[in-house]
């Protein structure tokens, strides 16, 4: 979806600042950021501190971001959600 959205945009991934997804496993994060060459980093997360969350997840990293300084006006954010496995939304919102 990452990828898909990227090329719609015409952005590399690599030009997105930040992604925020659905946190249900970690290593499915830093397994999709190697995928698309992005820093790990990039995807910030709070399930470390509130397990799992549903997709209340991408907001709450998204606050969380913004708090501590690491997402600015101006930055590029792709919101990937899924529920169930099964459906999945995204969205790519300039901040």
């Amino acid at each position: 979806m990452a990828q898909e959205m990227a090329e719609e945009l015409q952005v590399k991934p690599q030009e997105v600042a930040h992604f925020l997804v659905t946190q249900l496993n970690i290593n499915g994060i830093w397994e999709t950021m190697d995928k698309l060459a992005v820093p790990r980093d990039r995807a910030h997360t709070v399930m470390q501190r509130y397990g799992y969350t549903g997709s209340a997840c991408i907001p709450m990293a998204l606050h969380d971001a913004v708090e501590k300084g690491k997402i600015k006006e101006g930055d590029l954010l792709f919101l990937i959600g899924s529920g169930g496995g099964l459906a999945f939304a995204s969205a790519a919102v300039r901040f």
